[in-house]
């Protein structure tokens, strides 16, 4: 099942930019209205991210911009590191897609979603990803 991974932008009134990185099973756009309501601040779909792999991708993401964690699922993301997200997305999901095709690696260790799973990738954005991008992390 495809899920979505977003990057949501959260825009204050004195210009104060932070970055939401999440997934939902529903549409994006329903997702942003329920974290909009109890948030002053203006949100904004950056880029979306759909995969089978949406968890595991969501957890890595998370460590790998971790330097940049502000709260929760809450990032001070530069302009670069926005920029770098799909890219970084698509990363995560070769890196998973390896380990649950790996014949040597042990599937007692690999989460139930990704065990017995044909890759399939989709992204939906504006972005293009270039192909010298798409080396492991």
């Amino acid at each position: 099942m495809l899920r979505t991974l977003y990057l949501i932008r959260s825009t204050s009134p004195d210009g104060e930019i932070f970055y939401k990185i999440g997934f939902t099973k529903q549409v994006v756009s329903s997702r942003v209205k329920q974290l909009q309501t109890g948030n002053p601040n203006k949100l904004d779909v950056v880029c979306t991210y759909q995969s089978k792999y949406t968890t595991g991708i969501e957890a890595i993401l998370h460590r790998v911009y971790n330097q940049s964690h502000i709260h929760l699922e809450w990032f001070r993301l530069d302009d670069e590191q926005v920029a770098q997200f799909l890219v970084n997305c698509v990363k995560c999901e070769k890196n998973l897609e390896v380990l649950s095709t790996n014949t040597y690696y042990n599937k007692s260790y690999v989460p139930t979603e990704l065990q017995d799973v044909e890759p399939e990738m989709v992204v939906n954005s504006t972005k293009e990803v270039d192909e010298d991008d798409l080396w492991y992390m």
